[in-house]
């Protein structure tokens, strides 16, 4: 393993369904460990020849009844920029479907141009609350909510709240498409 992120790390020092020793990834079993390695290897060999085949996505279990980690494995070419490596790896997306996340109102600015209002209350809505609780948080009227849900039904081609979550989450790289 050369680099994790913070969410990495954080879910990598759990060492439920994942870990790292001496620079190996494992999973929680070995059963897991080797269909893991599989995937890793299918797309090095993607990587390194541009062929083959990858996994694509790999499921690890966690045990306690939590959810398992969703973990796309992805080919990734020698000599991209940013990685510093000169030989073919993969990349590994760990999703863990248990930590929330954190949507900024700028991304939802930016990706799906609405407008500071707009967004706030379509955070407000991925919180969970309805419409009507959503409106006194942000201390407006419910007839100005039900304005700003439809300006946020256009402008993402959505026609329910649950579809305006989705799609937040999916956006921001919380959920499987």
């Amino acid at each position: 393993m050369r680099f994790a992120n913070r969410a990495a790390e954080e879910i990598l020092a759990e060492g439920a369904g994942l870990h790292v020793s001496g620079g190996i990834v494992y999973a929680g079993s070995t059963d897991e460990t080797c269909t893991l390695r599989k995937a890793i290897a299918g797309c090095v060999d993607t990587a390194a020849h541009g062929g083959g085949t990858a996994s694509g996505r790999v499921r690890l279990s966690r045990g306690g009844g939590r959810r398992p980690l969703g973990v796309p494995v992805i080919p990734l070419r020698p000599q991209v920029p940013w990685t510093r490596l000169y030989q073919p790896s993969a990349i590994l997306f760990v999703n863990d479907p248990g930590r929330d996340v954190a949507v900024r109102s700028d991304h939802l600015r930016d990706e799906f141009g609405l407008t500071r209002a707009e967004a706030a209350l379509a955070l407000e809505i991925l919180a969970g609350q309805g419409l009507q609780v959503a409106a006194g948080r942000l201390q407006i009227t419910l007839t100005t909510a039900r304005t700003h849900l439809a300006h946020i039904f256009e402008k993402t081609g959505t026609r329910r709240q649950a579809e305006v979550v989705r799609l937040i989450l999916q956006s921001a790289g919380g959920i499987d498409q």
